[in-house]
């Protein structure tokens, strides 16, 4: 499944630590009216109110504007082909690719062996992954990347 989008939002937990006893105070370092507000709209202290939100919804927009707009540089298309398949709507795929979200259908290994086509390496180099989320089968056997996969080729699970 491909998504294309961006997220963002606040966390807010004053109110939660207030009911275990906990305080917090802002104090701003201007005088200005609401210049505590300005300071610790994205404060994890302060509660969701409707200038958060506000500022919040502006300061996504204009992730969001900036994402799509390297999208579209990226892909080498426009905005306005780009947009209508944004905004975290979720595509299989190949409706990735009928939109022009991806260039091809693969997986992991398939996007090693364009890494290595890409860079000139031959087939067999080495390559580590590092990150990403772990699999259900790399938590059962304890091990990672494509250890995995070969502790399975070789027949080393269930022994």
């Amino acid at each position: 499944m491909e998504s294309i989008g961006v997220v963002g939002g606040k966390i807010a937990v004053g109110h939660a630590l207030e009911q275990l006893g906990v305080h917090a105070e802002s104090f701003p370092a201007a005088k200005q009216p609401k210049a505590a507000a300005r300071a610790t709209y994205g404060s994890v202290f302060d509660e969701w109110d409707e200038a958060t939100r506000a500022r919040v919804l502006e300061s996504m927009t204009g992730v969001y504007e900036l994402f799509l707009a390297r999208v579209a540089e990226g892909r080498k298309t426009s905005v306005d082909k780009i947009a209508p398949f944004a905004e975290g709507r979720i595509w299989s795929g190949l409706q990735g690719k009928e939109h022009g979200l991806v260039d091809e259908i693969g997986g992991l290994e398939a996007a090693i062996a364009k890494a290595r086509e890409l860079a000139k390496l031959p087939a067999d180099a080495q390559v580590e992954t590092v990150g990403g989320p772990r699999g259900v089968l790399e938590r059962l056997v304890g091990v990672s990347g494509g250890q995995a996969s070969s502790a399975i080729s070789a027949g080393g699970l269930g022994r």
